[in-house]
């Protein structure tokens, strides 16, 4: 499942992208560009503007609350969205490009933190911006984050 977001919900662009999803962002493009894009790339388009949303000739879903809670459990209600807990963070939460395995730990050494390095294994970098990842704790709170959506994984 692939999706555009639009400008008012970049937040969610980032949580889907941590999820492992597909999630174009278009934060400063006009709305006649959007809706096109959505066609084009055979995406469903994520809005908060009540105008897109109420066109028919393509899949277009109105995300109805301001909280990220609410939005994620909407999704999934009405997509029957999968959260698989293999894709979580397979992708750039930047770039929305899939992640690249690094199989040396040692060409990392100078992109993160000492302790980091230390305590943790396995690395993964964007090939787009050269962002470098890891399993820390933040995946144990994005996890619980999504179970207080009423997501399970």
């Amino acid at each position: 499942m692939k999706f555009l977001v639009d400008t008012m919900l970049g937040r969610l662009a980032r949580w889907l992208r941590i999820m492992g999803f597909d999630a174009r962002y278009l934060p400063n493009k006009p709305k006649s560009e959007v809706e096109l894009e959505s066609l084009r790339e055979n995406r469903i388009l994520l809005t908060r503007n009540r105008r897109i949303s109420a066109k028919r000739a393509w899949k277009v879903v109105f995300v109805k609350s301001d909280s990220i809670y609410e939005q994620i459990s909407q999704l999934v209600k009405q997509l029957s969205l999968k959260i698989d807990e293999d894709c979580v963070h397979t992708r750039c939460s930047e770039c929305n490009i899939p992640l690249v395995k690094i199989e040396d730990k040692a060409t990392v050494k100078n992109s993160v933190p000492e302790y980091v390095y230390k305590h943790h294994d396995d690395f993964s970098i964007c090939p787009s911006c050269r962002k470098v990842f890891w399993e820390g704790t933040h995946i144990g709170l994005l996890k619980k984050d999504i179970l207080k959506a009423g997501v399970k994984i």
